[in-house]
C-alpha cells in the first residue's frame, strides 16, 4: 500500500535516515525511487538485520476486515484415534484495529477469553495504520518510532517497536485489559503474568528484549503501574548503538500451540508442543509452576484423554521439570509407560521422562 510522504513525512524521514546506513542502502534507494513508498520488503530487512527470529511463526492468513486486521487460529482438540467425530475446534481470533485508539484483542482460545486487549503507545497522536503488502499494519507514532503488531501462528501478538534514532522515545506504555486480572507479576526470567484473584494464570507477556540494527542487545525492562505495562528501552544512553532498534512486548494466552493424539507400542499418546510465546514463559521457578498448573489445565481442556492414566500426568510433570528448551521437540506422553510408584525425579538423569519400570528407569 502506498504511503505518501506528505502524509507520513516525519515517519518516512526518520526511517530514511536509518536506511542510509550501508546495510540498508538498497532499501533506501528503492524508497527514494518510488516516491517514499514503504513496503514489507524494507520492513523485513530491518527485522532480518536486528532480530530475524521476529519473522518466525508468523500467521499466514491475516485478513483486512473493514477497519481492522483479523487472524483466526484453529486447533482440533479432544479427538481419539478411533473416534474422530468426538473432536471439536478451539479458535483464537486476534484483531488489530487500524485506529490505534482501540486495543488489539485476543478472543477465545483454551481459556475462552473475551476481549483480552493491549493498546499501542502514543495512541492519541498515532496516525491510522498503513496496511503493507503482506497484511501487516504499520502505525507511525510521529515521534521517531513506529509499532508493527505481528500475529503469530499460535494466536499471540508480538508488538514490534521500531526506534529510528537517539531522539526517539525511550518509554513505551501499553494499557492492558485482560478480563479478571487482579495482579501482574514479574517472573524470575522477566516474563509478566496476569493472574486472577485466586492467583491463577490468565495470560502473559514474554521477557522484554531490544536489539539494534546489528543484532546487539540494548538494555530494556518492564515497569508495571496498575494494568499499564511500560517497556523502557535505554537506547539513547547505551554505547555503540546502530539504529534502527527493534523491541517488543509479546502478549499470549495459550502455552501450547499444538496438541494432538498418536500411538506408540499399540497404545495412545498425547502430544503437546509449546507455543513460541509459551517457551518464553517456561523457565525454572515460577515458570515451572505456571506449566504444572495452568499448562496442565490447558492440556486437559484440549486433550481430555490425558487424564486416562496417572503415568501421563507424571510424564507431563517430568517434562515441565526439565524440558525448558525445545531441543527434544514435542512432549510425547505415552500411555504404555507404567505409573510411577516412586517420584519421577528418581533416575531422571537416566530415563529422561521415558521410564520403562514403575520404580527405576
Amino acid at each position: 500500500m502506498t504511503i505518501k510522504s506528505a502524509t507520513l513525512s516525519i515517519g518516512i524521514a526518520a526511517l530514511l535516515a536509518t536506511l542510509a546506513m550501508p546495510q540498508y542502502a538498497a532499501q533506501a534507494a528503492e524508497i527514494e525511487h518510488t516516491d517514499a513508498k514503504l513496503n514489507s520488503v524494507q520492513l523485513e530487512g530491518i527485522y532480518s538485520a536486528a532480530a530475524p527470529e521476529v519473522l518466525e511463526n508468523k500467521h499466514l492468513d491475516v485478513k483486512k476486515n473493514g477497519s481492522a486486521l483479523t487472524a483466526t487460529t484453529s486447533e482440533t482438540i479432544g479427538a481419539s484415534i478411533s473416534a474422530k467425530a468426538s473432536s471439536q475446534t478451539v479458535e483464537t481470533t486476534t484483531t488489530i484495529p487500524l485506529d490505534s485508539n482501540f486495543p488489539i484483542t485476543l478472543e477465545g482460545g483454551s481459556k475462552a477469553l473475551s476481549g483480552a486487549g493491549i493498546k499501542l503507545p502514543f495512541a492519541d497522536v498515532t496516525q491510522a495504520a498503513t496496511v503493507l503488502e503482506d497484511g501487516v499494519a504499520l502505525f507511525d507514532h510521529l515521534n521517531g518510532s513506529s509499532s508493527v503488531p505481528l500475529v503469530k501462528s499460535d494466536g499471540s501478538v508480538q508488538i514490534t517497536t521500531i526506534i529510528n534514532g537517539a531522539d526517539s522515545p525511550t518509554r513505551y506504555a501499553y494499557e492492558t485489559s485482560i478480563p479478571g486480572t487482579a495482579s501482574i507479576e514479574t517472573l524470575e526470567g522477566g516474563s509478566l503474568v496476569f493472574q486472577d484473584f485466586d492467583g491463577d494464570f490468565l495470560a502473559g507477556i514474554a521477557p522484554a528484549w531490544a536489539k539494534d540494527a546489528n543484532g546487539k542487545d540494548v538494555p530494556t525492562r518492564y515497569e508495571i503501574s496498575g494494568t499499564t505495562v511500560t517497556q523502557i528501552v535505554d537506547h539513547a544512553t547505551a554505547s555503540g548503538i546502530t539504529y534502527p532498534v527493534v523491541a517488543d512486548p509479546w502478549l499470549g494466552v495459550d502455552l501450547f500451540s499444538t496438541t494432538y493424539l498418536g500411538s506408540s507400542n499399540g497404545q495412545q499418546t498425547v502430544n503437546a508442543r509449546k507455543s513460541a510465546w509459551g517457551q518464553g514463559i517456561h523457565g525454572p521457578g515460577t515458570g515451572q509452576v505456571i506449566f504444572w498448573n495452568a499448562g496442565w489445565s490447558e492440556l486437559k481442556t484440549k486433550q481430555p484423554s490425558v487424564t486416562s492414566k496417572e503415568s501421563l500426568h507424571q510424564q507431563y510433570d517430568c517434562h515441565v521439570g526439565g524440558g525448558f528448551f525445545n531441543i527434544a521437540g514435542d512432549w510425547n506422553l505415552e500411555q504404555f509407560r507404567p505409573n510411577r510408584t516412586v517420584d519421577w525425579t528418581y533416575g531422571v538423569a537416566v530415563h529422561h521422562c521415558n521410564w520403562t519400570t514403575s520404580n527405576r528407569y
